[in-house]
């Protein structure tokens, strides 16, 4: 992991710091720059959850909710049955990248209960 220095204004540096382990997940899902709907759902719906710094557990614990689970079932079928539009596959690669950032997260919260924090 890299570590940055800069300058911010106070308030900013005391938002960012009440995000405690996750602010680093926090910034990675702001700049992804989500164009679907759906991904910019899911990825609002898991800052809001990481903005109230959850525990490592409640983070392991963490699932997405139905309706972004639904989309995401229905991209797949979609895609299994050969059925997927140009624009589904798009969504899919942004599903994959929203995965992707999870999937760290997840891994860093496991991590830290190992070390039991």
């Amino acid at each position: 992991m890299v570590e940055i220095t800069m300058q911010i204004s106070e308030s900013l540096a005391r938002e960012i710091q009440s995000y405690g382990d996750w602010s680093s997940t926090i910034v990675e899902l702001r700049l992804a720059d989500f164009q679907f709907p759906s991904v910019r759902g899911v990825s609002a719906e898991l800052i809001d959850f990481l903005s109230h710094n959850p525990s490592p557990k409640e983070i392991s614990d963490y699932f997405i909710s139905d309706k972004h689970q639904k989309r995401l079932g229905d991209l797949l079928e979609w895609n299994r049955e050969g059925e997927a539009m140009e624009k589904h596959q798009k969504e899919l690669d942004e599903w994959e990248k929203f995965e992707h950032i999870s999937i760290l997260m997840k891994t860093k919260a496991r991590k830290l209960l190992k070390e039991g924090m």
